[in-house]
């Protein structure tokens, strides 16, 4: 199972490795995720993150290509775009808070070719819309209403050597 969550709805992120509770039914990395909630003053933020492949390093060496690799695998582009906003509908009562989430990756695949010469890639787009409604129902008690649609694109996947065209 993939988990795409949106960072810009997650308060708090903790990872437990040790010590599971009896609850589980098996060891391993136990992940809880707190929400955000909107607050009483509007506020939001914008992350952006890029990067291309002349940001990266070439390492063919002589070596890799006397063993017939002709490319290896490198970043062809990647970026993800994640603004939020966030704030009361009514103070103290009701709060919202929204999010979009847009992450591109373009990996260049070794030993992948079109048949023009150019390297074959593997590419992924996965989208995310959020917004969620937070209400103080009493005073020790809050109820939220989310919604999250996840959008996921794969119009390529490639393993090194497969032929790109096909």
């Amino acid at each position: 199972i993939h988990l795409y969550h949106n960072d810009a709805l997650v308060q708090e992120i903790n990872y437990q490795t040790s010590a599971i509770p009896a609850e589980y039914s098996k060891g391993g990395v136990i992940i809880n995720i707190a929400p955000r909630d909107g607050g009483n003053t509007y506020h939001g933020s914008w992350y952006w993150n890029y990067a291309n492949t002349n940001w990266q390093a070439n390492n063919l060496t002589p070596e890799l290509i006397a063993k017939k690799l002709l490319s290896q695998n490198r970043n062809g582009g990647v970026y993800d775009v994640n603004p939020w906003v966030g704030g009361p509908v009514k103070k103290d009562r009701l709060w919202f808070i929204a999010s979009y989430r847009d992450v591109y990756v373009k990996e260049i695949v070794a030993n992948t070719f079109f048949d023009n010469g150019d390297p074959g890639y593997s590419k992924s787009n996965t989208r995310n819309a959020s917004v969620r409604l937070t209400w103080q129902a009493r005073q020790n008690d809050k109820i939220s209403f989310h919604y999250d649609r996840q959008f996921k694109r794969l119009p390529s996947i490639l393993n090194s050597g497969q032929d790109a065209e096909t």
